[in-house]
């Protein structure tokens, strides 16, 4: 799994990355999401979210339960993608959600990745409670 502390980014624009600008050495696209929510929950709601969309594979999962590796192929071609998450405490009984998802081949996705990941985190919306 990836360490979001030292993260670098390709130059293509075929990732998206989902984290606070104070937990990462590369540029996120979005501040990480945070709800007043055990972590555990919290996790366990995503992972759910992220399972229940077709050609999601679970790669890795962190022993401590938190943080998680999928890959998703595309419908038409079955290109991967790669997706790691991960739920922080947040302070206050909260949790925040980091992603960063990538495309393993070409230079654009034409959006495929910021589209998967705000809509996975707009059903987290739902089911949680909108995010601050």
């Amino acid at each position: 799994m990836i360490d979001f502390a030292t993260l670098e980014r390709p130059k293509s624009p075929n990732t998206y990355l989902v984290c606070d600008v104070d937990e990462t050495a590369a540029t996120p696209d979005r501040a990480a999401p945070r709800y007043q929510a055990d972590p555990a929950h919290l996790c366990a709601t995503l992972v759910g979210i992220v399972t229940s969309e077709p050609r999601v594979a679970e790669v890795e999962a962190d022993p401590d339960g938190r943080a998680y590796r999928f890959t998703q192929k595309t419908a038409v071609l079955g290109f991967v993608d790669d997706i790691d998450i991960a739920v922080r405490p947040a302070g206050e009984g909260g949790a925040k959600v980091l992603v960063y998802s990538r495309s393993r081949v070409g230079w654009s996705d034409l959006g495929t990745n910021k589209k998967r990941v705000d809509g996975w985190l707009a059903r987290l919306d739902q089911r949680m409670g909108a995010a601050s």
